[in-house]
Formats: structure tokens, sequence, C-alpha cells
């Protein structure tokens, strides 16, 4: 954002900023790569929470 834009909110500058932010799909852009990195840190929480079992039989050294 420019300094222009963020001086005078209702200028036709920050109306363009903003225009460009919003409309132009920057929200579903920033959801699309969020989302991945989410669920990996979810899944990868919950199978440490929930832990992985080894094969039996397995020898896990110690």
């Amino acid at each position: 954002m420019t300094t222009a834009a963020s001086a005078c909110p209702d200028c036709p500058t920050s109306r363009l900023v903003r225009r460009a932010i919003v409309e132009v799909g920057f929200v579903d852009a920033l959801v699309m790569v969020c989302v991945p990195f989410l669920l990996i840190g979810f899944l990868s929480a919950l199978l440490y929470r929930v832990g992985l079992t080894g094969r039996r039989g397995e020898d896990h050294g110690g």
C-alpha cells in the first residue's frame, strides 16, 4: 500500500489499491495458499497427539 493511499483513505489512489486487493481475488488466492499448510499442520498435530504405532515385534532400540 502506498503512502498516498494510507494518507488519504478516500482518494482515488486508495480506492485503486483497495480494489486491486479485494476485487482481483487476493483473498481467494491467499486462502488457496494457506489451506494446504493448515491441513498439513492439523494432520501433523493429530498424528503427534495420537501417535504412530510401529510394526509389532519391531525393536525400537533403547
